[in-house]
């Protein structure tokens, strides 16, 4: 039986750093290559197949333990680089396909073809070893709450998505890899991104998104309800999720008008060839204003969305459309606007 020896280099996971990132400095720092580095972990048939897959999403605990033991990082500390460690707070459990929240990789042939991770080229250039983030995955992540700046999906000079694991992409004799932040395509440095700052005539705006970041590490929320304050975890992201995409849909159409022009974001398309697509899938500008949109008509709970709803004749059958919501939130549509699908049924 052959035996394994821990790594030489054993670089423990940074405050909050993804898998795939911890994976890629761990091989780089070993004088290796990440994907012969994952054969030689995990052996030819798994380790050949390693980067096929959304590895930030899906390693087994029996490869988990394989690495736990060659680095000697706990297979918990391990956990929580994965984006299975939001379980129970962004979504209940993962799923091997589509998961809320997530952003996809769109993997072809070990490359990520969609912008499936963010970045704030000021992180990157503070880090002493650049890193990237669990949470830049997310698609809510949309600004860095640090630096107070919009964060980019993409290489602002060529326009394509991050793979920071294929740095010897195209070069068969490169082993050393400096840093993780070069660009592969066109070896532009990601930490001298062009940024764009918050003005503050946005900061209001703003404020809900960096609330809702800030929230997603605590796993609980604060709704205020009146004089009341209710304590949300889980079941808020639901509707938040939920009002992201029924805005765009024809029948939440008006909700999203109405939100953009109070919100002085008209500007913004209203996407009419988009109906129907999921949150995660679509571009940055359009997450941010449907996100936006949906945060602010939970402000003033719940008397914002019922105002509106009631002013755009929306009932509440129309809003729910039978899907099974969060019962704070369907409640509160059910008994309030319930009397306007009388209404409509007798109109009609």
């Amino acid at each position: 039986m052959e035996t394994f020896k821990i790594l030489p280099a054993h670089p423990h996971p940074l405050d909050g750093e993804l898998f795939s990132s911890w994976f890629a400095r761990l091989a780089f720092d070993n004088v290796s290559k990440v994907h012969s580095f994952a054969i030689e972990i995990f052996g030819q048939q798994y380790g050949h197949s390693f980067w096929t897959r959304d590895i930030d999403c899906f390693i087994d605990q029996n490869h988990s333990s394989q690495i736990s033991y060659r680095t000697g990082v706990n297979e918990r500390e391990l956990f929580q680089t994965t984006i299975r460690g939001y379980e129970g707070v962004l979504f209940t459990q993962l799923n091997s396909g589509f998961n809320r929240w997530v952003l996809p990789c769109g993997i072809y042939h070990r490359t990520r073809k969609s912008n499936w991770l963010v970045f704030c080229p000021l992180c990157l250039a503070a880090d002493k070893i650049p890193y990237y983030r669990k949470s830049w995955r997310l698609s809510f992540y949309l600004v860095c709450p640090i630096h107070q700046i919009y964060m980019l999906d993409r290489c602002p000079k060529c326009g394509q998505p991050i793979n920071f694991f294929r740095q010897e992409l195209g070069e068969r004799s490169k082993y050393f890899v400096n840093s993780i932040t070069d660009c592969v395509y066109c070896k532009f440095d990601l930490r001298n991104s062009n940024i764009k700052l918050i003005e503050l005539s946005d900061s209001r705006i703003i404020q809900n998104i960096f609330d809702l970041i800030k929230k997603h590490d605590e796993g609980w929320w604060y709704l205020k309800q009146s004089n009341r304050i209710l304590p949300l975890s889980l079941s808020y992201y639901d509707v938040i999720h939920y009002l992201s995409s029924f805005l765009n849909s024809k029948i939440g159409t008006p909700l999203y008008r109405e939100a953009l022009i109070s919100l002085n974001l008209d500007f913004f398309t209203l996407f009419q060839g988009r109906k129907n697509q999921v949150f995660e899938i679509r571009n940055f500008e359009e997450r941010f204003s449907l996100l936006i949109c949906a945060l602010w008509l939970l402000e003033n709970w719940p008397t914002r969305i019922l105002d509106i709803c009631k002013k755009n004749a929306i009932t509440a059958s129309k809003i729910t459309r039978s899907e099974t919501l969060p019962f704070w939130f369907a409640n509160e549509i059910d008994l309030n606007l319930k009397g306007i699908d009388v209404i409509a049924r007798n109109f009609n």
